[in-house]
């Protein structure tokens, strides 16, 4: 990732979000077992996690993974956008079309954070 983050996460950081996001599609491990995973190797983390994704989940993982690319990339933009400081290129960014839903999370998440 060309992102502030993509350059500062940690490897366990990145597993993490990555484990995260398949816990919110569908794929069944608890907060304890994504701690565990995130200590372990990739051959042992991939193996066990393909043991634990639903059949459906397996036969459409292509466009899982098509929307879970476009929502990345979508938060990449916005994110090296928010790090030029350049309100204009924000604005820009965010009123591009997009294809899901991750502009008005991220415009949430910015609202609850502010009010904080």
């Amino acid at each position: 990732m060309a992102t502030s983050l993509g350059k500062t996460w940690t490897r366990q950081q990145a597993a993490r979000s990555a484990l995260d996001l398949l816990a919110m599609n569908g794929v069944s491990i608890s907060t304890e077992e994504i701690d565990w995973f995130v200590t372990q190797g990739e051959d042992l983390m991939v193996q066990a996690l393909v043991e634990r994704i639903p059949l459906e989940m397996r036969e459409n993982f292509e466009v899982l993974a098509q929307q879970l690319t476009m929502y990345l990339l979508t938060a990449c933009r916005v994110r090296m956008a928010a790090d030029s400081d350049d309100a204009n290129r924000v604005a820009q960014v965010m009123e591009e079309e997009d294809y899901g839903d991750i502009k008005d999370q991220i415009m949430k998440d910015v609202v609850i954070k502010a009010s904080l």
